[in-house]
């Protein structure tokens, strides 16, 4: 996002989508490339979940919040900072649940979450 010119272009549109087009920006192409950038991840992400789990009415319940607890950790923006928290929140979940209760294990990655943006409220990785 920040050393091509289409990555530049998606900030400006979101900070600034008005001055965007000022400046010469097409901010209908740029909303295309990231919806479909965006469709195409959701997309890729459902079909591997597919091979693990059955899909029911109220999946991404169980889901959504270990994404959001992620992207948190890794750091907003940060593509990097996203699969390093995702790693990190993966290994604190299975030793948690391997050495203690399974219980325990949300309890424990809240805990973290809270050490973390204690330490670092950008998360661990800035933008």
């Amino acid at each position: 996002l920040h050393k091509t010119y289409t990555g530049k272009a998606v900030q400006a549109v979101w900070q600034e989508r008005e001055g965007s087009a000022l400046v010469g920006i097409n901010i209908d192409r740029v909303s295309m490339i990231t919806f479909g950038l965006a469709i195409a991840s959701a997309g890729v992400g459902g079909v591997c979940m597919a091979f693990m789990y059955s899909f029911y009415p109220s999946l991404h319940n169980v889901w959504l919040l270990f994404m959001f607890l992620v992207v948190i950790v890794g750091g907003v923006g940060s593509v990097v900072g996203t699969a390093a928290g995702g790693l990190i929140l993966g290994i604190v979940m299975g030793l948690s649940g391997a050495l203690i209760s399974y219980q325990w294990v949300n309890a424990i990655v809240f805990v973290l979450l809270i050490i973390i943006l204690l330490i670092k409220p950008q998360g661990l990785f800035k933008v």
